[in-house]
């Protein structure tokens, strides 16, 4: 678990020091990013849930006076995995909302505001947003073996509770990639990744 948060926290470039903030408001907040790094560390080492809160505290004071863009996207997100530690699902999953594309042709965009939609019972408007998303993956999706396409439809299916029609895309990207890897371990799984997926919603509220 330690090598997967340093991975998670140092996939997102810091922009330059050419910005407003002072080379010190820089350092200092390299320091804190280290320190948060340590703190979460420390919690899944040791289950000490007061690291946590040490670090939501010292990354809330990041994001207050970094204004880097390429700086708070790296920032967010680190609070949403924060959020997500202490069992702040739903927290977590609205502050994404601050990490994503406003391009409503993006379907990561239309797959979350299904999603948001979804959450709080607008089910007509969470169904036109995932109808949106399918069609921009069909749009987008030149190759057949476009294995991210894929799995995003499925995935959108799921969110829908349409078991068949996800079953069905799998089913259908198999006949055209049967060995794939990625698509054998979810055919493998299907039913598992099914109920993680349907319960996903009632598990954020």
């Amino acid at each position: 678990m330690k090598y997967i948060v340093i991975i998670i926290l140092s996939t997102f470039a810091f922009g330059s020091c050419s910005h407003k903030q002072s080379k010190v408001e820089v350092d200092s907040s390299a320091l804190l990013r280290d320190s948060i790094v340590d703190l979460i560390i420390k919690f899944q080492q040791d289950g000490d849930s007061m690291a946590l809160y040490n670090a939501l505290s010292l990354n809330e004071i990041i994001l207050s006076q970094d204004t880097i863009t390429k700086n708070r996207y790296y920032n967010y997100n680190t609070q949403i995995q924060i959020l997500g530690l202490l069992g702040r699902k739903k927290e977590a999953f609205l502050l994404k909302d601050k990490v994503l594309s406003k391009n409503q042709t993006n379907i990561d965009r239309l797959i979350y505001d299904g999603m948001k939609h979804k959450l709080f019972g607008s089910k007509d408007s969470a169904y036109h947003y995932f109808s949106l998303a399918l069609k921009e993956c069909d749009k987008q999706d030149k190759d057949p073996q476009n294995i991210d396409l894929i799995i995003k439809k499925i995935e959108i299916y799921m969110y829908q509770n349409k078991k068949d029609e996800a079953k069905k895309t799998l089913d259908n990207a198999l006949r055209n990639d049967p060995h794939n890897p990625t698509l054998l371990n979810w055919r493998a799984e299907f039913d598992n990744i099914y109920n993680k997926f349907s319960d996903y919603f009632s598990d954020i509220k």
